[in-house]
């Protein structure tokens, strides 16, 4: 569990202490927690409470199990309350069954509210970040994308007839060869020349065609 703390001041009378208490202690949640001002905070439990409401200190909320811990107070008197909250984040999640290498364009993700538990930390916030890559592990309908299940399109397949082109001190000279691996733009690998038979390592810098430097 960790330990946040936030105070919340508002003279008694204000529009924020005429607040529903709940709303008030949601707001404490997703402040001392950093969430994002469209996390959705919403209590399940909480100790019941009595009379007016002027400050609310968050002192323990744990992400995992929702439950928190807070300091109440109306003047000079103060009180101890505890509960339990559901909390959601605003996540990129695939919109169908996305199969592998297939490159995301509009329709294939939508944002969907998903429990905070349930979040990775590589989770896409924001779908036109994720346009234009390419999927490297299946992703079913619903999932959050994360970062590490995308990747620049492939241009270049394995055992793919290919152009290889050498680059050296004042002299450029190409060849025919067959790829032995496959990769996006800027990756390295494996190539071999026809009739030499020799493998080098190659950059890919075009569909069909890798430079060796």
């Amino acid at each position: 569990m960790i330990r946040l703390f936030l105070v919340i001041f508002a003279a008694f009378g204000s529009a924020f202490a005429q607040a529903p208490l709940t709303e008030r202690v949601g707001d404490a949640i997703r402040s001392a927690a950093l969430l994002p001002d469209a996390a959705d905070v919403r209590l399940l439990s909480m100790t019941p409470v009595r009379g007016a409401v002027e400050q609310v200190e968050i002192t323990n909320f744990d992400r995992r199990s929702g439950r928190f811990e807070a300091v109440i107070a109306n003047g000079p008197r103060k009180a101890q309350i505890s509960g339990r909250a559901a909390v959601t984040l605003p996540v990129v999640v695939a919109a169908r069954n996305l199969g592998r290498d297939h490159t995301l364009a509009a329709g294939d993700l939508e944002v969907r509210h998903v429990p905070i538990q349930q979040v990775p930390s590589t989770a896409y916030n924001e779908p036109q970040e994720a346009f234009g890559m390419a999927v490297r592990r299946s992703l079913a309908a619903g999932r959050p994308v994360r970062q590490e299940d995308l990747g620049q399109p492939l241009i270049i397949r394995k055992n793919e007839v290919i152009e290889i082109t050498y680059e050296t001190a004042g002299m450029v000279l190409s060849a025919r060869g067959r790829s032995l691996d496959e990769g996006a733009r800027g990756d390295f690998i494996r190539v071999v020349t026809e009739g030499q038979g020799r493998t080098v390592s190659a950059e890919i810098v075009a569909p069909g065609r890798v430079v060796v430097r």
